[in-house]
């Protein structure tokens, strides 16, 4: 059980929350081909299930056409796939270490995140051709940089909290790992096709073409979109504060 954070592990939060938000600002392309092979060794060594892969350019034109690939989506399993291995470290924090990581590493770099996308999230809200329930569910309920917060746990705990992972549990944390790094916002879902049969289904959407954000990493631009996808999908924004396109 860890009682008490050193100074030097104090002082190695703020490299990690760099180190997870720097992935999240990237508009590096996902290389279809690598980020295959990631969810493929991700699913067979979590679930020994080989998924279907279906990419798309943004998570917008997923969610437009999320009734053309998955009509009875609100009826599908979707997978945590971080949190075994995050309450397996969570039993090996105290309460007070808990509490000053939950204050300083994942609420700072939540807030991050929010700040950061809260303005495609709304205009999401704004357009007719998505459904307000498929925004909620996808974007809401099911956040996918929520997952860059758990990583940023697991990440700090592992590496540098030294907390203990058996074999099995270490290779499960080396290949999501591959995964978060390789795709942009990813869902796997377990779909029943029949009553006694399921497949796994992963969508990956890749990251914007384009990022630009003030100081406080809230989105800003000026006379141009702050946020670009291969697709054409944009969003206008004035430190933080989406703004029509026109």
């Amino acid at each position: 059980m860890i009682n008490k954070l050193t100074p030097e592990q104090e002082a190695l939060i703020p490299v990690y929350i760099e180190k997870w938000i720097s992935l999240a600002l990237s508009t590096e392309p996902i290389a279809r081909q690598k980020a295959a092979e990631a969810v493929n060794v991700a699913c067979t060594v979590c679930w020994n299930e080989e998924p279907k892969i279906l990419f798309f350019d943004s998570l917008y034109s997923f969610l437009k056409d999320i009734d053309v690939y998955f009509p009875d989506w609100e009826e599908e399993d979707q997978i945590d796939w971080l949190a075994k291995l995050e309450d397996e470290l969570f039993e090996q924090l105290s309460d007070p270490v808990t509490s000053q990581l939950c204050d300083q590493l994942l609420e700072p770099m939540d807030e991050l995140l929010s700040r950061l996308w809260n303005p495609l999230l709304d205009r999401f809200y704004q357009q007719p051709e998505i459904s307000r329930r498929a925004v909620t569910n996808f974007t809401h309920d099911v956040n996918p940089q929520d997952w860059l917060v758990q990583c940023i746990f697991i990440d700090f705990c592992f590496s540098v909290l030294n907390c203990s992972l058996n074999e099995s549990e270490q290779r499960e944390w080396e290949v999501l790992q591959s995964l978060v790094k390789s795709c942009g916002w990813i869902y796997i879902f377990v779909k029943h096709t029949s009553e006694d049969n399921c497949e796994f289904v992963c969508i990956v959407c890749d990251r914007p073409t384009k990022l630009l954000y003030d100081h406080q990493q809230l989105l800003h631009a000026e006379e141009e979109p702050a946020m670009e996808f291969a697709d054409g999908f944009s969003i206008y924004a004035y430190h933080g504060v989406g703004l029509p396109e026109n």
